[in-house]
């Protein structure tokens, strides 16, 4: 997963009850539509073959209170930051991965985009919500969507030389002006106005799997998969002002920032959420989440609450390595962990306060942050 020595080229269904309280339509005609209760929900894709759904979730109730059907492994739901549309990441297989236009008022799809290549769909939404990236772990390619028409408008690709390692992670940075792309062992920044590369690769740890940058952009923090490791990134400076060690066995997974930017929260596949001062890079605390897996950690929107989505331990998966070989059967349908949660976790004090029962491999609870 690596932009190695590269230049960039860039060329320019089911009905669900409850009404809308905003419906409009966009610059091609597809409504927009934002529910009733809109700033009361978030979303979370069920990743194993036997679900296929959107778990819609009340956060004020903390359970789900429906589903979206209609898709074929989702990875990963992004709604627009107004919550009048989400896009789910479906998987389906290798190479033949798409994202799917869901209107979040009634589950219905209405358009379904190719994604660039690459073995695992990943998308992250610009700050101010106008753009979406779309990327893949191992692709060599990365598309802007505008979100008003949902056509891609700009299209990213690594020109290698030599092995032509290809590319991972891709995050668009606070402000807006560039993207964070993650490689083998290192990070590049892309001039969003120019499409070229700026400075030098950061070096981090092996196999990045997540990026996650601080709210003002100070910090980004990358999560070494293979490598056990957590790279704290001054963004300035360009350059890594501390690494944390969770453990070679750990296989740091993903992270987000809490949103007053103090601390970065990690969730790891041996089961644990690690805290780590945004600022200096030291470890605060290790929660043992007591599941199989820590996938994902998000927030709501004033961060008293952490959201880490988990899937339980199992006689045949009993370990890291058959947490790790647990994960590829649930996503090809040949082994099913049984309902998934998402623990809620008081972020001052570290305690869990509840769990809300998913489906069987949960993806991060995402909610709209507004304004609505």
């Amino acid at each position: 997963m690596t932009l190695t020595a590269a230049v960039l080229a860039v060329t320019t269904v089911v009905t669900l009850s409850g009404s809308a309280a905003h419906a409009e339509e966009g610059e091609i005609g597809q409504v927009n539509c934002q529910p009733d209760n809109v700033e009361k929900l978030a979303y979370s894709t069920n990743l194993d073959t036997e679900d296929n759904s959107v778990s819609v979730v009340d956060i004020t109730q903390e359970k789900v209170v429906r589903f979206i059907n209609g898709f074929d492994v989702p990875a990963n739901v992004t709604p627009t930051n107004d919550g009048s549309k989400l896009y789910v990441d479906n998987w389906r297989q290798p190479g033949a991965a798409d994202t799917k236009v869901v209107n979040p008022c009634t589950g219905e799809i209405v358009k379904s985009i190719a994604r660039p290549g690459g073995l695992f769909p990943l998308t992250n939404l610009s700050v101010d919500g106008r753009y979406l990236y779309l990327a893949g772990i191992q692709g060599f390619t990365i598309q802007r969507l505008d979100t008003r028409t949902d056509e891609i408008v700009d299209e990213y690709t690594t020109l290698q030389l030599g092995a032509g390692q290809p590319i991972g992670y891709a995050l668009p940075s606070p402000d807006g002006k560039t993207l964070w792309v993650a490689g083998l062992n290192q990070i590049y920044t892309i001039d969003l106005e120019t499409g070229g590369l700026i400075g030098k690769p950061i070096a981090v740890g092996i196999s990045p799997e997540w990026l996650a940058f601080t709210p003002d952009g100070s910090r980004l923090l990358a999560t070494n998969f293979a490598g056990g490791t957590d790279s704290i990134i001054d963004t300035q400076a360009r350059k890594v002002i501390a690494t944390q060690e969770t453990g070679i066995d750990s296989y740091p997974n993903s992270a987000t920032a809490t949103p007053d930017g103090s601390q970065f929260w990690v969730g790891n596949l041996d089961g644990s959420v690690v805290v780590i001062d945004a600022h200096n890079g030291d470890l605060v605390k290790k929660i043992d989440a007591g599941k199989m897996m820590s996938l994902d950690v998000t927030f709501n929107r004033d961060g008293s609450k952490a959201y880490v989505d988990t899937v339980p331990h199992s006689s045949d998966a009993i370990n890291l390595n058959g947490a790790v070989t647990a994960f590829g059967l649930m996503v090809t349908g040949l082994y099913h962990a049984g309902p998934g949660e998402i623990g809620v976790y008081d972020t001052k004090t570290y305690e869990k306060t509840n769990a809300i029962v998913t489906g069987g491999l949960p993806s991060p609870l995402v909610t709209p942050p507004g304004p609505f």
